[in-house]
């Protein structure tokens, strides 16, 4: 996988509230919108019902196809957790065993993802909405890492994920229950899981917009949206240990009107957040991206990345050193993946960030840095005028991908040239390989100039790619703990 807090940002699910305030300045320019109109909170939701008390039933019954599987390439690189045509599988390459876990009727297993220690593996069981504005919340469901012992955290309701603290086995999650009138179905609480399930929350409000947790896992940065008044949303952080929460950024200026969104929390940057202006509660093309590096600071624009969740937004290292994709490197290109998009390294000293070169008619995506952030690893891919989005011009366009390596101190450039079609590419916890999504299937790279070997496969069904615009999300699909 995508690492914890990589997976955690890039999953923000986008749900409905007022458009509130976000007042931004910037060395670029600013992400304030014009006003939208206020929403009266008085009005019901049109299906606003009590949560459901009734669990849905497992069927631990295998599906009718199992994954096929090379246990012996991932010996010694740990677990894989990844669903393959809606089942969700582990290959613990140490024991070479294949586990398969329990299934929900109704409902698919989404987003796995294992603790930082490696002891644990989490994921969502959810109703699929083919709508990307409105990605489903479900049932959290917890299991030991090698797949054994899943169970449905029961308490919760309506859980969209926020991922594992970086720093300990607690998992934090937004959940209900749904809010009954205008903004609805938003979060009202975010709660803190520990393995076993037990519960413990957070804090509660009437709207929340997101949350992200800090580096070291010690406090959240959670956005409100306060229902009674259209013209406020306010970026607090909550101390784990309990205490008041700090107010980073409130706006209340009926001039400047948006939503924001918490994208992360990053080393020396601080929290970055995405502003949705112009009476939108969700952009499908590409977002302003701000960062505000103190509570009472002034925010600064980062760049325009996509915000859906169904690519990789941007990529963080521990020396600080970001990456981000701009997707407005050519106008109006949004939501469309192939095209106007650039890999961008942003130097935390400066905070300007820079294009990773790249010949003209391509595009790059899926920025991954290896530990300690000294080498990044990205996608070169073909840019494209035209917009078919069928079947075949989707795999055709995702099997001319390229992997390139990018040195951070000599600003050196290396084609992986073995790794063709390769996407979504995962470093181990050492530095020394990669994971990566290849024809449908997962890829190792033991080392950088060994040749590849197929792990798993497939993914998806044959010939039926979820794909919205060009954007498959591939890292939603699988989860890679190489912990020692």
């Amino acid at each position: 996988m995508v690492t914890g807090l990589q997976r955690s940002a890039a999953r923000i699910v986008p749900v409905l509230m007022l458009t509130l305030a976000a007042c931004t300045q910037s060395h670029r320019s600013s992400a304030a919108a014009t006003p939208g109109k206020a929403t009266s909170t008085a009005v019901p939701c049109p299906s606003a019902t009590a949560p459901s008390t009734t669990s849905p039933t497992a069927a631990p019954a295998l599906g009718a196809v199992t994954p096929t599987v090379n246990a012996a390439a991932l010996a010694h690189h740990g677990r894989l957790a990844f669903v393959s045509q809606g089942r969700l599988w582990v290959l613990d390459g140490d024991h070479a065993a294949l586990r398969g876990l329990p299934t929900v009727t109704g409902r698919v297993p989404q987003d796995p993802s294992f603790s930082a220690d490696g002891m644990w593996l989490s994921f969502l069981e959810a109703t699929p909405i083919p709508d990307p504005e409105a990605r489903s919340s479900g049932s959290l469901w917890m299991a030991r890492a090698d797949g054994s012992s899943p169970h449905e955290v029961t308490a919760l309701s309506d859980v969209q994920a926020v991922g594992w603290s970086p720093g300990s086995d607690v998992f934090a999650a937004l959940t209900g229950p749904a809010r009954s009138v205008i903004p609805c179905s938003g979060p009202t609480a975010v709660q803190l899981i520990s393995p076993d399930g037990f519960v413990r929350p957070l804090m509660n409000a009437g709207s929340i917009a997101g949350a992200a947790w800090s580096p070291d896992g010690t406090q959240m940065a959670v956005s409100i949206n306060d229902a009674d008044r259209p013209g406020r949303t306010t970026l607090e952080t909550y101390p784990l240990s309990g205490g008041s929460p700090s107010v980073w950024l409130s706006s209340s200026s009926p001039a400047n009107v948006g939503i924001m969104q918490p994208a992360a929390w990053w080393p020396i940057w601080n929290i970055g957040f995405w502003v949705f202006g112009g009476g939108m509660v969700h952009n499908n093309d590409q977002t302003p991206l701000d960062i505000v590096a103190s509570p009472g600071g002034r925010p600064e624009r980062l760049g325009d990345t996509l915000s859906d969740g169904t690519t990789v937004a941007f990529a963080a290292a521990s020396n600080g050193f970001l990456a981000i994709v701009n997707a407005s490197a050519v106008s109006d290109a949004g939501r469309v993946y192939w095209q106007g998009k650039q890999v961008e390294v942003c130097e935390p000293a400066s905070r300007i960030c820079t294009p990773v070169p790249t010949p003209t008619g391509t595009v790059t995506v899926d920025p991954s840095w290896a530990p300690g952030g000294t080498t990044l690893a990205f996608v070169r891919a073909p840019e494209r005028t035209r917009s078919s989005f069928e079947q075949s011009a989707v795999a055709g366009w995702y099997g001319a991908h390229q992997l390139w390596l990018y040195g951070l101190a000599d600003r050196s450039l290396h084609e992986v040239g073995a790794a063709a079609g390769a996407t979504a590419p995962t470093w181990s916890s050492d530095g020394k390989s990669l994971l990566y999504v290849a024809d449908d299937g997962l890829w190792l790279l033991t080392s950088l100039t060994a040749p590849p070997v197929e792990v798993a496969k497939p993914l998806f069904p044959a010939d039926a790619w979820p794909s919205y615009y060009g954007q498959v999300d591939w890292s939603g699909q699988f989860a890679w703990s190489s912990v020692p």
